[in-house]
């Protein structure tokens, strides 16, 4: 959705834009791509996801995201299963990446190699 919010239906059609972006139907890929993951070398975790997606015809996509949370663990993966949890990878190289992926196409999140999982994704309340 593009253009200016008029009204409360322009809100709800932006808002219902924005979840199936955050949750789409097919498996979400997310980089961690804050400074601490480019130096311990997203860009070449998020390369090789994108190879590995197409070359294993997977429905995913494969996108940037800012800090994950957890620097010493960079480069991290996350894994966002449609309808399901989030799984969190530590320590990505694009070998592990492959790996991992040509797993999951065939069903095996490889729990050995998570650093765990997101149950649920809540906000936060500062004030």
């Amino acid at each position: 959705m593009s253009g200016t919010l008029r009204n409360v239906a322009d809100f709800d059609q932006a808002a219902a834009v924005g979840l199936r972006t955050l949750y789409p139907r097919q498996l979400k890929i997310l980089v961690g791509s804050a400074s601490c993951g480019v130096a311990m070398g997203a860009p070449n975790v998020e390369a090789a996801a994108r190879r590995a997606v197409e070359e294993l015809r997977l429905d995913a996509s494969v996108c940037r995201t800012g800090c994950i949370g957890f620097c010493s663990m960079e480069p991290l993966l996350d894994l966002v299963l449609p309808n399901g949890p989030r799984v969190s990878y530590p320590h990505m190289t694009p070998q592990k990446t492959r790996v991992l992926l040509e797993a999951y196409s065939k069903g095996d999140l490889k729990p050995e190699l998570a650093l765990g999982r997101f149950t649920s994704e809540e906000i936060v309340s500062t004030g």
